[in-house]
């Protein structure tokens, strides 16, 4: 007989795709002075933090699509997301 372990998608198994759009949609950017030492790194506004940012997907999102805060947070940093003031004048991009 053959067997028929692991075939059925575990019940707490959540689909990313919907936080990842979530994130993207609030525009990360790219640091150019920052770029040499973190190149996949990308930064967010100071003013939003992970709970903001959590408290609005649970607001916007559909009851099956809620998820806990941990599980938020775990994908932002897998998402290399974080949140800083960038400059507006740097020294690189005065030459361009």
């Amino acid at each position: 007989l053959p067997t028929t372990r692991g075939r059925n998608t575990p019940p707490n198994r959540y689909d990313v795709t919907k936080i990842q759009e979530h994130v993207e949609r609030m525009c990360p950017q790219i640091s150019h002075p920052r770029r040499e030492h973190t190149p996949r790194v990308r930064y967010l506004e100071p003013e939003l933090s992970i709970k903001i940012l959590h408290d609005e997907f649970l607001e916007t999102s559909a009851a099956k699509d809620q998820c806990g805060y941990k599980l938020y947070r775990r994908i932002l940093k897998a998402m290399h997301i974080s949140f800083v003031r960038l400059g507006k004048n740097c020294s690189a991009c005065t030459f361009l």
